[in-house]
């Protein structure tokens, strides 16, 4: 068996003569010259491990060549094989893909950390923890089986993607195409960073509850003076417009819009819009339109049967499909969550064999898992707590109305 070396005096065992575990990613050399990464931008790479596989071929049939994986999904702006990522042909790099990067899957992304895995030596996992999308990665692992995977916690997600989540990224998606920069993904250095933006608040607002922008905000406003119309950013406030909107709009001149400070009634706009504002330009700093695209396609996608059942009916299928997963499961949900509503983790408890339900009081919706700490501590300490792997597992759910306590997340055990 090979061993493979990271930089820093770290070594694991690989499996394979054709992968390495390379070490850190970050592209800058003591000089700080960027180095070459493949990657379209290098300077907003986290140092991290990653490998390369020569070629992975995805669930659509397309093949990734030379394919760089970090611990991110496929798709993303951070490592991984992504729109950002070189195109070779004939062992060249022939630029970057932007939008033909082949459509990757949550079963992709399993498949080829498994592979990862595997070069490192690991022989079983103890428990795959995932909230949201990481809840669906979480599902897919469970089908390794327990041998490989010994136990799962899946925090608000769903066995498949519904009508509803899949609207909600279509309203992302219009969104950044509606941006005149966008040019169908081919924007190279001016991307459309108004569109991705917009994309990324309406994207909180499906995260968050009206209970928690009113506690958080209610009417106040940030006192600046004066108000932008859309934000304080110089692409925000002009950008190219075609000729029927310059000839519509009474502030278009020249085929652009130019957005002057409005006074208002009183001073500042409202906190709310700030906080939205501030989050679509810091989003800005960190990724790409083109990944972003290919994620919500790749979320829209989660389905668990696919593959994995015929000639059944959709809740058939489901229950068939659950029923394979044999692993002591953790399920937890949030009521007030609106993307993610706690009747789907419902379904997914009643569905797997050895499943146990848990839900999170929070008045923060789906970002509710990551905002109630002190809960998820104690629900996943009692979880963990018990001899997962000796004992048989008797299925338990608690209140939904009383507030959480130590003894009412207790996971008994016969």
């Amino acid at each position: 068996m090979e061993k493979a070396t990271l930089r820093g005096d770290i070594t694991f065992k690989s499996t394979s003569q054709a992968n390495d575990i390379h070490g850190e990613i970050k592209p800058i050399d003591a000089d700080g010259k960027i180095l070459d990464t493949n990657h379209a931008m290098p300077h907003k790479l986290p140092t991290q491990l990653y490998t390369t596989i020569n070629e992975f071929t995805v669930e659509s049939g397309e093949k990734l060549i030379n394919a760089t994986i970090a611990f991110t999904v496929n798709g993303s702006p951070y490592g991984s094989a992504s729109p950002l990522s070189s195109q070779f042909r004939d062992g060249q790099a022939k630029g970057h893909y932007g939008p033909a990067f082949p459509k990757t899957t949550i079963r992709d992304d399993v498949r080829i950390h498994k592979h990862v895995m595997d070069l490192l030596g690991v022989k079983s996992i103890y428990c795959v923890i995932g909230g949201s999308m990481g809840g669906m990665l979480a599902l897919e692992w469970a089908f390794f089986g327990m041998e490989y995977v010994r136990s799962a916690v899946l925090i608000a997600t769903a066995a498949r993607q519904s009508a509803w989540a899949i609207a909600w990224a279509e309203n992302q998606r219009s969104t950044i195409r509606c941006d005149l920069n966008f040019l169908e993904g081919f924007y190279g250095d001016n991307p459309p960073i108004a569109g991705l933006g917009a994309a990324r608040m309406a994207a909180l607002l499906t995260y968050r509850t009206h209970q928690s922008f009113e506690s958080r905000f209610g009417r106040r406003r940030v006192d600046d003076g004066t108000v932008l119309s859309v934000a304080t950013n110089s692409a925000y406030r002009s950008r190219h417009l075609n000729p029927e909107v310059a000839a519509i709009c009474p502030q278009a001149k020249d085929g652009r819009i130019i957005l002057d400070a409005e006074p208002r009634e009183q001073s500042g706009i409202f906190s709310a819009q700030s906080y939205l504002r501030y989050q679509g330009e810091k989003f800005n700093e960190r990724f790409d339109a083109n990944c972003y695209l290919h994620i919500l396609d790749k979320i829209d996608s989660h389905d668990i049967t696919r593959g994995r059942s015929s000639n059944l009916s959709d809740g058939e299928a489901i229950k068939e499909v659950l029923g394979q997963i044999q692993q002591p499961t953790l399920v937890i949900g949030i009521p007030t969550d609106g993307l993610y509503p706690i009747s789907e983790q419902l379904a997914l408890f009643e569905k797997i064999p050895n499943a146990t339900f848990a839900s999170v009081e929070s008045k923060d919706g789906h970002d509710g898992f990551l905002l109630e700490g002190e809960q998820m501590n104690i629900i996943l300490h009692s979880f963990f707590d018990q001899d997962l792997y000796h004992s048989k597992c008797r299925r338990e759910t608690y209140p939904l109305e009383r507030k959480l306590e130590r003894d009412q997340v207790e996971i008994r055990f016969d």
